[in-house]
């Protein structure tokens, strides 16, 4: 995610696309993710319900990312805003396909929270990482002799690409071997004859004070 809010502005400095146009594209994506993002966090749980396991779909999203962020990340010499905008609608349902299921793996990986706070701890360790060698790779690069200077450019996004297409199905392949499933938490024996419909949904949220007084910070 280390370019996610770089690559806009290197699309628009060296690609030559319009920031309206890019603004529009982001509009459409994010339109195009509100509709599927619901749909990917119901289809992982209906799968863990029956099997047990999420891991399937991680591994479809991560073959989806790696796609979708090597297009992106390394464009065309004539680009175009429909180039950008149908890559990133890949990559985000590519991520989304990733971190949804890998994020309610994680968080059910203990019942109990200190255990629960700590693998929450090193993933953002981790995460922060991943930045840290996006924005080391034009200082690498340029001291390797493989870029003549230090700026964030297509060059920088190629390399990261290199970089994701060797590094994240390795890491992630790793993960799923190594990472054992969650237990069924003693919820999950008693669900409803409806589980994942709407109007629970729905209830659940209007009940929850904490995440009430988190959307009423975020949709602003």
């Amino acid at each position: 995610h280390a370019p996610e809010a770089q690559v806009q502005g290197i699309y628009a400095k060296y690609g030559g696309l319009s920031l309206t146009a890019l603004a529009g594209a982001l509009l459409l994506t994010r339109i195009f993710d509100a509709f599927t993002y619901p749909l990917i966090g119901w289809l992982p749980d209906l799968t863990f319900r029956r099997t047990g396991s999420r891991k399937a779909w991680i591994v479809a999203g991560t073959v989806l990312t790696v796609v979708g962020l090597w297009f992106l990340y390394r464009p065309p010499p004539q680009v175009s805003i429909v180039y950008f905008t149908m890559w990133m609608a890949v990559t985000y349902v590519g991520w989304k396909l990733t971190e949804i299921p890998y994020s309610a793996w994680g968080m059910s990986l203990s019942r109990d929270y200190v255990q629960r706070a700590r693998v929450q701890l090193w993933r953002t360790i981790a995460q922060l990482g991943g930045n840290l060698v996006f924005f080391s790779t034009p200082f690498a690069a340029k001291a390797l002799g493989l870029a003549p200077s230090t700026a964030l450019n297509f060059q920088t996004l190629g390399l990261t690409a290199v970089m994701i297409a060797a590094c994240v199905p390795l890491m992630n392949l790793y993960s799923l071997a190594r990472v054992p499933e969650p237990d069924a938490p003693p919820a999950a024996a008693a669900v409803s004859k409806h589980p994942g419909a709407w109007r629970d949904v729905l209830a659940g949220m209007a009940h929850n004070r904490a995440l009430l007084r988190l959307l009423s910070a975020l949709v602003p």
